[in-house]
């Protein structure tokens, strides 16, 4: 790795360090530390380092590293970052940055959401004579994956810094304000593109193998978020597409989650009629 790219490496491992001490404090349900405000602060300017960084490297070290990290079968959060910038600065290099931020607004939209929706869902778990110790668990996965989700990509992230990873803070984004703002028709165009995104998440519940039940109804809470949020911008046709391919998958009738996805499926069909 030459100098620029490890100049590279090095910010998006600085800048992942930082994380990581943001993790270990909301962990420890510290975040009104001044210390956690200072991180922030930190963060907002290395982010504007590291960005200057990869805004500088040429299109032949940016799609070699690209390769390079493409051939690693695991990659460290550091080397996620790295590739996610990397391919940041090349659609930069060839003025594709408006689809690109397009692309992010919409992503980060469908992330704000779904976090949103599944704070709230936590949150009225206590109702259910869940015990405030389960309760509490959901939460602390939940602040702790909430800077892997919020951090995604370059839009998403700086405006998290700006509300300090408030979830419920973090401000709605209308799709109707990006579509104006961008002289564009989205929803009308991205109905396969969401269906795919569904079809997703219930192969991401499908696969869920652990032996931490906390960490698999947190899992679960998110992909039948995630498949909330989402259902709104399919057609009726895709819904039943949707519930054609559910029924292919043979899964028992006795799946909490699955009941779950077909019960919002089928009333969402009925909103359409």
């Amino acid at each position: 790795m030459d100098i620029e790219l490890q100049k590279a490496h090095i910010a998006s491992t600085i800048i992942e360090s930082y994380y990581n001490k943001l993790r270990e404090m909301t962990f420890l349900n510290d975040e009104e530390n001044p210390e956690y405000n200072s991180i922030i602060n930190k963060l907002k300017k290395a982010i504007i380092g590291e960005e200057q960084i990869y805004d500088e490297l040429s299109d032949d070290k940016i799609i070699n590293m690209i390769n390079t990290l493409n051939k690693k079968e695991k990659k460290d959060n550091a080397e996620l970052r790295m590739y996610s910038r990397l391919n940041h600065a090349y659609h930069k290099h060839h003025n594709k940055e408006f689809n690109i931020e397009f692309s992010n607004i919409i992503t980060s939209k469908i992330i704000i959401d779904v976090l949103k929706m599944v704070t709230l869902k936590i949150i009225k778990l206590s109702e259910n004579n869940i015990s405030e110790e389960f309760i509490e668990a959901l939460l602390t996965y939940h602040h702790i994956y909430k800077y892997t989700y919020l951090t995604s990509n370059s839009f998403i992230e700086k405006l998290s810094l700006q509300y300090e990873f408030d979830i419920l803070g973090l401000p709605n984004i209308e799709f109707s304000e990006v579509e104006k703002a961008f002289s564009t028709k989205f929803i009308e165009k991205s109905g396969n593109i969401t269906l795919e995104y569904i079809k997703s998440s219930i192969q991401e519940l499908l696969s869920i193998r652990t032996e931490d039940k906390t960490l698999e109804t947190y899992i679960t809470l998110f992909e039948v978020s995630r498949i909330e949020v989402m259902l709104p911008y399919l057609s009726k046709n895709m819904l039943v597409e949707l519930s054609i391919y559910l029924n292919s998958l043979n899964i028992s009738n006795d799946n909490i989650a699955f009941k779950k996805i077909k019960k919002i499926i089928n009333k969402r069909k009925e909103d359409l009629e």
